[in-house]
């Protein structure tokens, strides 16, 4: 599928980053491997939506070169140093007994700097291990060491979601500033953790794309207890479905029924 807009959307390399792109008047394709110039560095990245994000940069990065036309054995020259890279931390951290998962490399296009992303439960002091990198590296590259959280560790491998879509972060680019059980609460959901987490362990980011529509919406119904009037007949409201627009009425006969919101009056006879 080729893109007939300029501008689209590029995963930058292992990085918990999106970025909108020009495509500089280049023919650009889902999947093409692209390399664009944003602000003062050389970036690379795979192109995985010809949308932009909605919140659209106010200076577009402009691609100056795709993979097909850069050289394949600088690429796979690249790639090997990475996975040098990461091996060598692997197996120092080992050395030193280092409670360190390390995850992934990343070189930059010019090989100047690596960056070494890894995981750990707690402060770990890896001033040994940075010295034997560095006297690996020989000087041909900075190394940076980046530790991430485990929304970031799912954005970096990837994954499918329950929904059965790419988890939300690789297609939108960013996380929510926080996904609370109020979120799966006000939207009736089950509070099942199969349900209800993503690869990352944590509450699904998707939860709250729709929680305050929710919230809007649940104004229009009785809170649960309300008491109830429907052709004379005095119940308790046991729960709502938002979607469905009904409600769950028990009436003192110990009968439940689940009628349309517009059915019902409050028992003050006001309308819900």
């Amino acid at each position: 599928m080729e893109n007939k807009n300029d501008m689209f959307l590029v995963k930058v390399r292992a990085k918990v980053e999106l970025v909108n792109c020009s495509s500089n008047n280049k023919k650009i394709n889902i999947g093409d491997k692209v390399i664009f110039q944003d602000h003062d560095e050389k970036k690379y990245g795979i192109v995985i939506s010809l949308q932009p994000l909605i919140e659209k940069n106010t200076s577009l990065p402009i691609i100056i070169d795709t993979s097909s036309m850069h050289s394949i054995d600088d690429l796979s020259n690249i790639a090997d140093y990475e996975k040098e890279v990461l091996e060598f931390c692997k197996e120092r951290a080992k050395n030193y007994k280092l409670d360190m998962d390390f995850l992934k490399s990343e070189c930059s296009l010019d090989m100047s700097k690596v960056t070494v992303y890894f995981m750990a439960n707690t402060r770990i002091d890896f001033r040994e291990l940075v010295k034997d990198v560095n006297n690996m590296l020989k000087g041909r590259s900075k190394l940076e060491l980046w530790q991430i959280n485990s929304r970031e560790k799912a954005f970096i491998l990837g994954g499918l979601g329950v929904c059965g879509r790419e988890i939300c972060c690789r297609l939108i680019g960013k996380f929510p500033d926080s996904v609370s059980i109020r979120s799966v609460k006000d939207q009736g959901l089950e509070i099942n953790p199969s349900k209800i987490t993503g690869p990352c362990g944590k509450l699904m980011c998707c939860l709250t794309y729709e929680h305050t529509q929710y919230i809007e919406m649940a104004e229009n119904f009785p809170k649960e207890g309300t008491k109830v009037s429907v052709n004379g007949k005095t119940g308790t409201v046991k729960a709502n479905n938002i979607i469905k627009n009904t409600i769950t009425i028990e009436f003192n006969d110990s009968i439940t029924v689940e009628l349309n919101r517009e059915e019902l009056l409050i028992s003050d006879n006001q309308s819900i």
